[in-house]
């Protein structure tokens, strides 16, 4: 028996780590790239826009530069200039309601469908590199370009997911794990324009090939990038509540799953798993 509650804590954490859906992180990291979400937590998080606020959207109250994407621009909200603009707010303010302020702004901005930069741009580059990604990279538009380079809660939520389950894989030394997650997080980082994901796996398959001299079946990342690719279409076309769709992708992806695993030709797994669908939603 054991006493010892960090000794249960490490027991709890060991069973978590042999013990992650596999099976289940396509569908997951998908509904975690789903923009629907963000409309919760700017609900939970969203209040009256106090001194501080205003304070971040000083320059684009007086010039609104950028318009709706004014944060890109404004030099008002990336991690750095945020900080200047809240501690010279007020001079009566105090060092920790200066902190207690910065980080109460942040989190409401990280909260919302516009995030926050990773760093303030100039409209004219952006407006540049904006046009040369939508022409020469498919499906690109403004709303993909602009998310490229801003990030949410959800993002980093995501992204700290995938990385979880990549080293839990890692210590088990599943390489089929590894290589099915790479894929997923590799597609659907791209699709949803979450550079902090893609980078993450891009290390992480880095790491495991020349440091760890790991080798990936093909096989097992091109079922990840299948799978989360199916995931996210099913996200995309339907317009049903947020659950059910992931309720729907999850039945989805282990009818296409099992079929993947039979190693069957192309055309008999995508002519099957169009009859499974049929069946189970019929």
């Amino acid at each position: 028996m054991i006493n010892n509650p960090t000794d249960k804590i490490k027991v709890k954490l060991n069973n978590l780590k042999n013990n992650i859906p596999s099976n289940k992180i396509s569908p997951i990291l998908a509904l975690l790239s789903q923009e629907k979400l963000l409309e919760f937590t700017e609900k939970i998080t969203e209040s009256s826009a106090n001194i501080y606020d205003k304070a971040l959207d000083s320059e684009y109250i007086k010039t609104h530069v950028g318009g709706a994407n004014h944060r890109l621009f404004d030099n008002g909200h990336d991690v750095v200039n945020a900080w200047e603009h809240i501690k010279n707010t007020s001079a009566d303010d105090s060092f920790k309601q200066e902190v207690a302020a910065y980080f109460n702004s942040l989190w409401k901005d990280l909260n919302t469908k516009k995030g926050l930069p990773f760093m303030t741009l100039e409209k004219t580059n952006y407006d540049k590199s904006s046009e040369w990604l939508m022409k020469y990279i498919p499906q690109a538009d403004k709303k993909w370009v602009y998310d490229l380079f801003s990030y949410d809660s959800i993002e980093i939520f995501s992204s700290t997911l995938s990385i979880a389950a990549a080293i839990f894989a890692l210590k088990k030394d599943d390489l089929e794990q590894l290589a099915e997650l790479l894929g997923s997080a590799g597609i659907i980082s791209a699709i949803s324009a979450n550079p902090i994901m893609g980078i993450a796996m891009i290390i992480t398959a880095a790491y495991s090939y020349f440091i760890k001299k790991k080798e990936f079946k093909s096989k097992d990342f091109s079922k990840g990038i299948i799978l989360s690719s199916v995931s996210m279409g099913i996200f995309s076309v339907l317009g049903i509540s947020l659950f059910l769709e992931f309720l729907i992708v999850i039945i989805a992806t282990k009818i296409l799953r099992d079929q993947l695993n039979k190693e069957i030709n192309i055309k008999e797994t995508i002519r099957s798993f169009n009859q499974k669908i049929v069946t189970n939603l019929g």
